[in-house]
């Protein structure tokens, strides 16, 4: 997959940074760690008011939004997609920090602890008290290493130093998880070019389940029989709604809109469709299709498999 530089200089890092303070805070997020690098971003964070994918698809539309003006390109910068990972934050959450401020240095971008204290663009230099971050959470961070400030910057920098020889920590999950608005802490990851987007649990079983409990039971994609396109006729038909008024590009009648709604739904909630796959197919953008997946969860209600089944699909 393309990597492609998302940072091409100062201000970009300075854009950036400035949309992640402003969405951390209307969106009442809880940001303990980040860092950014030429071609990839890493958050470490706590879903507040807004689920995971809203506030991820404000931060990259807006910033993707910046960088094409500044550099007069058009096209997608994230093609809409982001991984992240819901931890378990009592097992998981120095290892999460610690990975994500280490990132600079292992990428040979520093060359030492003390220099990565002068990387201006990671969340290090806040916990260490070297620069004022309001809308970071740095006293969640020092909490987790105990004592007053001082003795937990010291047990962090301490931390640091143990962990920037190794590799990083394994931080794949057990269940895949469908965008439920990111229960629990996320590590998440934005990359240029990058259009493969999944969410997964990392913790133990009793972890999985209180997840389970809080957000819901884990969806698991059907099995589909035909293509996507069998699967959008199958619903215009069935909706009694001419094909084009589902594929005309942008909007569309109240009719199709509603047909759009169902067939993002099935597609991307049931059958585990990349958006970007079905937003093409319905000539819309993949963040249309996160509203419209929204709207078809209402008009299908829990008849989803059923109404699968009925159109042939699964």
């Amino acid at each position: 997959m393309e990597r492609r530089e998302i940072f091409r200089d100062a201000q970009d890092y300075v854009n950036f940074r400035d949309c992640l303070e402003r969405f951390t805070v209307e969106d009442g997020i809880r940001c303990y760690g980040w860092a950014l690098m030429p071609n990839h971003f890493h958050l470490v964070v706590k879903t507040g008011k807004a689920p995971l994918s809203v506030f991820m698809s404000r931060l990259q539309t807006s910033y993707a939004g910046t960088f094409n003006r500044r550099h007069r390109r058009t096209g997608k910068l994230f093609q809409n997609r982001y991984k992240s990972i819901v931890c378990d934050e009592d097992v998981y959450f120095k290892e999460l920090v610690a990975y994500v401020h280490l990132n600079p240095l292992r990428a040979k971008m520093v060359e030492s602890l003390k220099g990565l204290e002068k990387y201006a663009w990671s969340g290090h230099r806040a916990v260490l008290g070297k620069e004022k971050a309001a809308w970071q959470d740095v006293d969640g961070v020092l909490k987790e290493f105990g004592g007053n400030p001082g003795e937990a910057r010291r047990r962090y920098m301490a931390f640091l130093e143990e962990r920037r020889g190794g590799k990083a920590g394994s931080f794949s999950g057990g269940g895949l998880v469908r965008s439920r608005g990111g229960v629990g802490l996320s590590l998440a990851t934005g990359e240029g070019g990058k259009e493969d987007y999944n969410t997964r649990i990392l913790g133990d079983g009793a972890f999985i389940q209180r997840i389970e409990r809080a957000a819901g039971p884990i969806e698991r994609p059907l099995k589909r029989r035909g293509s996507l396109k069998d699967l959008m006729k199958a619903v215009a038909a069935h909706e009694d709604v001419p094909f084009e008024e589902v594929t005309a590009p942008g909007k569309t009648t109240a009719r199709g809109s509603h047909a759009r709604s169902v067939i993002s739904y099935l597609a991307a909630t049931m059958l585990g469709e990349r958006k970007n796959v079905v937003a093409d197919g319905l000539n819309v953008t993949p963040l249309a299709v996160t509203k419209l997946c929204r709207k078809g969860a209402e008009i299908v209600g829990g008849n989803g498999e059923a109404l699968l089944g009925e159109l042939s699909i699964v």
